[in-house]
């Protein structure tokens, strides 16, 4: 979860990286990440692919 002040002010197409607290591979437990943005869904991320 990515939480931020109203006065954070991100546009399109700018970046937010995640550096989370346990290894990436807990990221494969979960479903899509979802994009929120004033309380409204706004897209959905597939988590990390391991095909490569």
């Amino acid at each position: 979860m990515l939480t931020s002040s109203d006065s954070t002010q991100l546009y399109e197409d700018e970046l937010v990286f995640l550096r989370p607290h346990q290894s990436e591979r807990v990221m494969l437990q979960f479903g899509k990440l979802l994009v929120i943005r004033n309380h409204q869904l706004q897209d959905t991320w597939e988590t990390f692919d391991l095909t490569y």
